[in-house]
């Protein structure tokens, strides 16, 4: 799952499906190793999860009317129809590859001189690369190693990148927990 470590918030450079091959110059950029996954797990969601997110949000709402706060009640408003938004919607298929000096997920490109470290996960049911860049805001990003052997991951980031043990944070793993 990629949620707030969210692919879409990468610090990378750019591109649109089409030009991304023409990026790689194939002379200079060795593609070593390249699978699909998902942008995020998805979760069916009962019509009795909807109910909940339902009444929190109106119980929110009444709140802020209570206290005569409108941009707080916007913002629950907003919060609330984005969230239920991101529970109907599915995951986008993103094609990962690993070249020598960069990790492109999707459409974005990330030059392995911007990360400080990685570590692949396999204490859950779908392994994990999780990846520590140079950023202030989200550092950590975190890729399914769904259809791809985790050592092979390993092996090729460990000639250019630091390996270190990491793991999701807690409020992460908290989000994860209760289906969000």
């Amino acid at each position: 799952m990629i949620s707030f470590l969210s692919l879409h918030s990468i610090p990378t450079i750019n591109a649109s499906a089409g030009m991304l091959l023409s990026m790689i110059d194939m002379e200079s950029e060795n593609v070593r190793l390249t699978w699909q996954a998902h942008e995020y797990e998805w979760k069916e969601r009962s019509v009795d999860w909807f109910w909940t997110v339902g009444l929190v949000g109106v119980a929110g709402l009444v709140l802020a009317i209570l206290v005569h706060d409108t941009l707080f009640g916007i913002l629950i408003f907003c919060s609330f129809g984005f969230l239920a938004y991101l529970s109907i919607r599915k995951p986008d298929m993103l094609t990962v590859t690993l070249t020598d000096t960069s990790i492109i997920i999707g459409e974005n490109v990330m030059p392995f001189k911007t990360l400080k470290q990685f570590y692949v996960t396999s204490d859950t049911n779908t392994p994990s690369l999780l990846l520590m860049t140079n950023r202030f805001f989200i550092p950590m990003i975190s890729v399914p190693l769904e259809n791809v052997d985790p050592n092979e991951v390993r092996e090729v980031l460990l000639q250019s990148v630091e390996e270190k043990e990491m793991e999701e944070s807690r409020s992460h793993k908290l989000l994860e927990r209760i289906g969000l």
